[in-house]
């Protein structure tokens, strides 16, 4: 990777089954330092948001916990609550992070993230367009990665995962861009 890269997974992975396959995915990749954006969506049992909880502390660094607002049988906090108590069995992660809501979650994560690092961000609304949108407003992803990154999904209804190359800006030069 050249100086300033950093590589975006971005996954609908909202229960058990589903982030231990993207974890397992994950292992594949090089990045030895890696965050997750994430939070359990409606209708889990706490048993499994505890869970959900322990296969990320076994798998990231750096966890940032927000609200997800289809959890909406749940007081705000609640969710992460449920995830920190399996984050604190793991023994990989260092730091949790809780911001509540999605969009500053995911700029948060971006912020810490560092060139060589990987980052797991969850969907926004269960939709990779929303989320490309949103990193895309961020100034993250150019219109042409938003594009390359959503190719091929047009005639699927809710892709599921994608992982795009970033270049992050560099704290020392203002002038570099994201992309």
């Amino acid at each position: 990777m050249s100086h300033g890269e950093a590589t975006l997974v971005i996954d609908d992975c909202h229960n058990i089954s589903a982030l231990a396959a993207v974890v397992s995915a994950l292992d594949r990749f090089p990045h030895r330092k890696r965050t997750a954006v994430y939070s359990a969506g409606d209708a889990r049992r706490d048993e499994d948001i505890v869970r959900q909880g322990e296969i990320l502390a076994g798998a990231f660094d750096r966890v940032l916990l927000y609200d997800d607002p289809s959890a909406a049988d749940r007081a705000p906090g609640d969710v992460p609550g449920l995830l920190r108590k399996g984050l604190a069995t793991g023994p990989r992660v260092a730091e949790v992070i809780y911001v509540s809501d999605y969009r500053e979650a995911v700029g948060k994560a971006l912020s810490l993230l560092a060139p060589g690092e990987l980052a797991l961000l969850q969907t926004l609304d269960d939709n990779i367009e929303a989320s490309l949108s949103a990193l895309s407003a961020m100034g993250v992803v150019s219109e042409e990665k938003k594009a390359r990154g959503s190719a091929g999904t047009a005639n699927k209804p809710h892709p599921r995962s994608v992982a795009l190359s970033v270049t992050l800006r560099s704290p020392s030069r203002p002038d570099s861009k994201k992309n």
